[in-house]
């Protein structure tokens, strides 16, 4: 809550489990991005964010960050094994 406000637009970058995205989301962050290069990691993000009852405000996609192209308020991110 100390990062994210209400009304800004956050990008999950290597979203993972989608815990950081499905947070701005609550905190009331519009939109909200996750995005996660791992096919199987994409779906595990997906389906925690439809469980959170946040599917209607995060959108997971499965892609290279580096593609996104959108201007964002806020980036957010929790390499766990790489940068």
């Amino acid at each position: 809550s100390r990062t994210v406000r209400a009304g800004e637009s956050v990008l999950d970058c290597g979203t993972g489990t989608g815990i950081l995205a499905i947070l701005a989301a609550k905190e009331g962050a519009r939109p909200v991005i996750a995005i996660e290069k791992d096919k199987s990691m994409a779906e595990v993000a997906l389906n925690n964010v439809k469980s959170s009852g946040m599917a209607d405000k995060v959108q997971v996609y499965c892609k290279d960050a580096a593609a996104h192209k959108q201007a964002m308020s806020v980036v957010v991110m929790s390499m766990m094994d790489t940068c």
